[in-house]
């Protein structure tokens, strides 16, 4: 979700569709082809195997299937605006309750990514109103609501979402996400990452003499202690991105990120 590096589940694509519907032989062989390139990245062969399979068959469970594949690929390249449209006309349409969720869910990343945080929060809602707890995809629909409640400046409900992610998902690629949200209290702006401390402090006078205040934040990441060079604290998200601008003129790839 943009969520990049989450896990999408589709163990859903079964040989047979809802209410017993079966899905012909031909289409069950290319959704098995698409299935197996998504697995292994190729999303680009999963878009063609998917048109093929739509072009012969716009209707019943296998084209559902189908139009989710794609969905889902498109996401993957990055081509938001057409895997919209093929998620929700599977949100709209399916009768695979299972399939219905995860559409929904990515639907609901997709409209946290162009900032329409009312509508994300209503569809990851959903999401968890369906999904027994502890399942996914209720870790990511959790995990983004934090994100959105942190977003809102609302820290404390944040947390609340990221500590079930911790407490139903341990161990987990999110668990691991929702903890280095956690106990976030502000917003900053990140301009760099170095192997010491003394790099960090050597970076940061350029943005001090801009009339920036520097932050140095230690933290592991992959198991490596790195030094976090950051610039600002703000409460709110909309203060903190109006301040991005200034930062990015100095360094371009400088992003938004939560601070403790």
């Amino acid at each position: 979700m943009r969520y990049s590096g989450r896990t999408i589940w589709l163990a859903l694509l079964v040989s047979a569709g809802c209410a017993g519907e079966q899905i012909a032989p031909e289409t069950r062989r290319k959704l098995d082809a698409a299935q197996a390139d998504y697995g292994v990245k190729k999303y680009q062969d999963v878009v063609r195997y998917t048109n093929e399979i739509l072009r012969n068959e716009p209707r019943g469970e296998g084209a559902m299937q189908a139009q989710y594949l794609r969905g889902m690929a498109l996401y993957r390249l990055k081509e938001f605006a057409p895997s919209r449209e093929d998620l929700q006309r599977v949100y709209d349409r399916t009768r695979n309750a299972d399939l219905r969720i995860k559409a929904t869910d990515t639907l609901g990343e997709l409209a946290y990514l162009r900032g329409a945080l009312e509508e994300a929060d209503r569809l990851l809602t959903e999401v968890l109103d369906q999904t027994p707890e502890g399942e996914r995809p209720g870790d990511h629909a959790r995990f983004r609501r934090g994100c959105i409640r942190q977003r809102q400046g609302k820290w404390t409900e944040a947390d609340v979402e990221f500590e079930k992610v911790l407490y139903q998902f341990p161990n987990t690629p999110t668990a691991d996400k929702a903890r280095r949200r956690a106990r976030g209290r502000s917003w900053t702006i990140q301009v760099g990452s170095y192997d010491s401390k003394s790099n960090a402090n050597a970076a940061a006078p350029r943005y001090r003499q801009a009339g920036l205040r520097t932050y140095i934040e230690p933290v592991m990441q992959d198991g490596k202690l790195k030094f976090l060079l950051q610039v600002g604290r703000w409460g709110q998200y909309e203060i903190a991105e109006g301040n991005l601008p200034a930062v990015r003129r100095i360094t371009s790839d400088a992003f938004l990120h939560v601070a403790r």
